[in-house]
């Protein structure tokens, strides 16, 4: 009993790091998922490029901030956040597959895929496949700009049988 109780404390307070007031971007046919950190409001949101139920070449992917921390205007990332953080680099493409991972965290492979005309991003994630909806980025105290370090990042989604799950990603 007293193992369930630590496991069930460990599980909720993993969750309780994000941030539960930050703001959701408004919703979107294509929306894949965002990510929101510790250091301000601002959001990054990747959303699938689709025409004529395929993904757009060479570019299947649009990825923008909402700059919620200012006015919540949409502006595209800088290119240190493209280059070193939120940008993605494809590593293979078709019209209903695309597998990429973001610069920040070239370890994670991620996969987009489309079914019944809808686009989804899975990822592998201490063994358990995970459908992204959000990522919450927990940064180290003191670190801010190109020396930013991540203590960890909480991954939430779907799992395969359609449950809420959120994994803990140590980069």
């Amino acid at each position: 009993m007293k193992n369930l109780l630590l496991l069930f404390l460990f599980a909720s307070s993993s969750v309780a790091f994000a941030q539960n007031n930050y703001p959701k971007p408004p919703k979107s046919a294509n929306r894949l998922f965002y990510i929101q950190h510790n250091l301000n409001t601002n959001t990054y949101v990747y959303d699938a490029q689709i025409k004529n139920g395929k993904f757009v070449t060479p570019d299947p992917i649009d990825v923008y901030r909402i700059m919620y921390a200012e006015d919540g205007s949409k502006k595209e990332l800088t290119s240190i956040q493209r280059k070193l953080a939120y940008g993605i680099k494809i590593h293979s493409q078709n019209n209903e597959n695309v597998t990429f991972n973001l610069n920040g965290y070239p370890t994670l492979i991620w996969k987009l895929s489309l079914k019944d005309g809808k686009p989804f991003v899975s990822v592998n994630v201490n063994k358990q496949l995970i459908y992204v909806e959000k990522m919450y980025i927990q940064t180290k105290e003191k670190t801010i700009g190109p020396s930013t370090k991540v203590d960890y990042i909480l991954i939430s989604g779907k799992n395969n049988k359609n449950q809420n799950i959120t994994e803990k990603f140590i980069p």
